[in-house]
């Protein structure tokens, strides 16, 4: 079967329409953003820290990402029930639930509490919401309905804005604005599935298909691009993959593409390589993909547009997207449910 027959057979939770709506989820999050004030005195924070799960935490990754360069103030994201012991009363923590009901993120919430830490929270409801409320803490009430894994412009580019009113960081609202438009081109050109032969994802995951992905990024900025990639395959495609970051697995992980037992058709080492990496990390891109090259005969190598940072990092996230998503159908596998998860927190549950 082609694409769009699979599309029409698996696809039951349509997926295809929550990667595609990315610049309009965008756009809402500016004004959802813009309409949400808080009152923090921010001349006493010295560091910022989000807590989440999952999708939610995604975003978290996302922003750090993005102000790499330009935030003063160091950026960590929790994914655990309780915060670092460093956090207090001069830590701005960021508590995100898609739901508003994971465990883990409620315990954070707590914790943040005991610490006095400042506290603003994004969800869509939930235990959360009740709890935010009931201590006058901020929070910010994003559309629900999606797949957390769907919702990363919800639980990122409203603290871009949040951060900005704040006097975080300068006002991002225009570069926000064009990276949407440029987006829009992406999703235009990757979305295509008509076009085989010129879809970068959908090609890519022609060739990963029975095989484990394995994500390679530079460390910095762009690990979070390994980690969304990653997360969509396992999540969208029901399958295992991996990432590391250069230069670090240069080091160690390299000598693993030995293979010594396994079979070189086993793997798919994919390199995302960016003009933004340091010029020696771009020089052990060009040598590492050729030495996996040689010993395993098929790598992907793929080149961001040199544009802004935020424009390359959700191309790349968009990319991340459809691939999985393709990879899905190939699979024969709806890239909506996560049935597993249901039943690990049923099961959770039940033993409290």
């Amino acid at each position: 079967m082609n694409i769009s027959e699979l599309k029409l057979e698996y696809d039951k939770s349509d997926m295809y329409s929550v990667i595609s709506n990315m610049p309009d989820q965008i756009r809402e999050a500016v004004k959802l953003a813009e309409g949400f004030h808080v009152n923090i005195d921010t001349e006493s924070v010295s560091s910022i820290l989000f807590a989440g799960m999952g999708g939610s935490a995604i975003g978290g990754d996302l922003v750090r990402s993005i102000l790499e360069d330009e935030c003063k103030l160091p950026i960590s994201v929790v994914r655990n029930y309780n915060l670092p012991r460093w956090a207090g009363e001069s830590t701005l923590a960021l508590i995100t639930s898609y739901s508003g009901n994971t465990e883990e993120s409620l315990s954070a919430y707590d914790d943040a509490r005991e610490k006095g830490c400042k506290i603003i929270c994004i969800t869509t409801g939930g235990k959360l919401q009740e709890l935010a409320n009931n201590d006058e803490v901020p929070v910010l009430i994003i559309p629900a309905g999606l797949p957390p894994r769907g919702a990363i412009a919800y639980s990122s580019i409203p603290w871009l804005l949040i951060f900005a009113s704040l006097g975080i960081i300068k006002n991002r609202s225009n570069d926000i604005e064009s990276m949407a438009v440029e987006l829009e081109k992406v999703i235009n050109e990757y979305g295509n599935y008509d076009l085989e032969r010129v879809n970068l994802p959908l090609s890519i995951a022609k060739k990963a298909v029975g095989k484990i992905p394995l994500i390679y990024v530079s460390t910095g900025a762009f690990n979070v691009i390994g980690k969304r990639w990653v997360n969509q395959i396992q999540e969208n495609a029901k399958m295992l993959a991996y990432t590391n970051e250069l230069p670090e697995m240069n080091h160690n992980e390299i000598v693993g593409w030995h293979l010594t037992g396994q079979s070189k058709e086993s793997v798919l080492p994919i390199f995302i390589i960016s003009n933004s990496h340091h010029p020696r990390v771009n020089l052990r891109f060009d040598i590492t993909s050729s030495l996996a090259e040689d010993k395993i005969g098929e790598v992907v190598r793929i080149n961001p547009a040199d544009d802004k940072l935020i424009v390359q990092l959700f191309s790349l996230i968009v990319m991340g997207d459809f691939f999985s998503y393709y990879l899905s159908l190939l699979n024969n596998v709806d890239p909506g449910p996560v049935d597993i998860i249901t039943e690990l927190k049923e099961q959770l549950g039940a033993r409290n």
